[in-house]
Parts: structure tokens; C-alpha cells; sequence
């Protein structure tokens, strides 16, 4: 009886043993499972989160950069010299109510006649265009701007040797200042807004 009970007791531990082996090897294998399924969600997480411009198109910025190493590149519209540019021009500035050629002007004309010989032997047409300042009512202002912007353009022509056909001149007026003033002087405002008083010159 005491050794039946004996191997019974043997067989329970042996049972009890392979019961727990199997929970604990479940349980290691699930743990294992979980894990590998947590890392795979991070990684893909982390695809999601990333800017893949810094992965994708390889090809092509090695493309490019082979293009850019043999100089062929392409330009941007405008990029090439152009010593006629409009920006190249001098602005051209005139005393309050007047359109005559100031004489610290003269060396500013002397300049931009020689940018606009060049300008037309590039086969470019030369616009002149007259502004003015605030004071005073809209029609006189504007037939003032045309004058100083005729005055610039009889320069380009005597001194410049350029058909007048190929100058335009137009008037604004004051309808396109480049500062503003407050001032409530009279004498104050003529100074302040000496920069509107101009004619400028652009190719087109």
C-alpha cells in the first residue's frame, strides 16, 4: 500500500512537472511572439513617422548631380548677363515741380544713354517712365511725370544717337511713389518726398 502510494505520488509530481514545463514553455513562446510582433509594429511605426524623401529618389539625385558635375545644368529665366537689364538703369531724379536735367544728374543720364545704345543693339525696346510726388492735383502731376519722362527720353536720343521709335515714355503721376510721408510742412513734405520726383528706365 505504502509503495503504491509512493509511485502514485511519483506520477502526480511527474505530471505536475510536464504541466508546468508546458505552461512555462507556452508562455516563454508567446512572450517571444508578442515581442517579435511589438518590434515589427515599431518598425513600421517608425516608417510611417519618417520623411521618406530622405530614403526615396536616390537615382535621381545622383542623376542630377552627375548632370551638375558635367555642366549641364539647366539656367533659370533672366540668369544670363545682361549688362542692358532694367535694373541695370539709373533712376533719374528731378528737382520739386520741375523736369529739366539737374546737374548732379548729368553723370546719372550719361550712364544710362550708353545702357540703352547696348539695349537696343540687343534688339530691345526702352521704356521711360515719369513719376512725381503727392503735392499738387492728379491731372497736373500727371502731365508733369510725362514731361520728365519725354525730358530722360530727348537725352537718350541727342546724346545716345537712338531712333526715338524705339522709346517709349509714359506718366504716372503720383499714383506709384516709392516713400510716404506725414509731414503736415509743406517744405518738410517736398523734402521727404524728393525720391518720388524720378524717371526710371526697364528694356521689354
Amino acid at each position: 500500500m505504502f509503495k503504491l502510494n509512493k509511485v502514485a505520488l511519483l506520477g502526480l509530481l511527474v505530471m505536475l512537472g510536464l504541466s508546468a514545463c508546458g505552461k512555462k514553455c507556452k508562455d516563454t513562446s508567446s512572450k517571444t511572439k508578442t515581442k517579435k510582433v511589438a518590434q515589427s509594429d515599431s518598425v513600421n511605426n517608425m516608417l510611417e513617422d519618417a520623411d521618406l524623401s530622405e530614403f526615396a529618389f536616390v537615382e535621381n539625385d545622383d542623376a542630377a548631380a552627375k548632370k551638375l558635375a558635367q555642366g549641364d545644368d539647366e539656367s533659370f529665366p533672366g540668369e544670363e548677363e545682361d549688362t542692358a537689364r532694367g535694373s541695370s538703369f539709373k533712376t533719374v531724379l528731378f528737382d520739386f515741380n520741375k523736369n529739366n536735367i539737374r546737374q548732379d544728374q548729368q553723370p546719372v543720364v550719361a550712364e544710362d544713354v550708353q545702357l540703352a545704345q547696348q539695349a537696343v543693339k540687343e534688339g530691345k525696346q526702352i521704356v521711360v517712365a515719369g513719376h512725381c510726388d503727392q503735392l499738387g492735383s492728379a491731372s497736373y502731376n500727371l502731365a508733369l511725370s510725362q514731361r520728365r519722362a519725354e525730358t530722360v527720353k530727348g537725352e537718350i536720343v541727342r546724346n545716345g544717337h537712338v531712333a526715338h521709335n524705339v522709346i517709349k515714355t509714359v506718366g504716372y503721376g503720383y499714383e506709384k511713389p516709392v516713400v510716404w510721408s506725414d509731414a503736415t510742412s509743406r517744405a518738410q513734405l517736398i523734402k521727404e518726398l524728393a525720391a518720388n520726383r524720378r524717371a526710371e528706365l526697364v528694356t521689354n
